[in-house]
């Protein structure tokens, strides 16, 4: 993505965490909700549900930061990625 103005220092990164955060908390905020109230229900299973929570949202993060240098190859495959990842 080209732009024209780019926001530079920490204003800029003000602007750029808010956007961020504006697209984020809708869709992570009713799955760590459900997540947390279905834990609350059970005191006991708020750590393997916190564990499988945590792994499921950060190893795509991983895998894609591993592969940043050459990530061409997901244009290719990005609809199967799309499909997995929303399932």
């Amino acid at each position: 993505m080209q732009w024209k103005f780019r926001p530079a220092g920490y204003l800029g990164s003000v602007l750029i965490g808010i956007g961020f955060a504006a697209g984020w908390s809708p869709c992570i905020g009713p799955i760590l909700s459900a997540m947390l109230a279905l834990a609350a229900t059970d005191p006991g299973s708020w750590a393997p549900l916190i564990t499988a929570y945590s792994l499921g949202f950060a190893i795509p993060f991983f895998i894609l930061a591993f592969f940043i240098g050459s990530t061409k190859w997901i244009l290719k495959y990005s609809s199967p990625l799309m499909k997995i990842g929303g399932g």
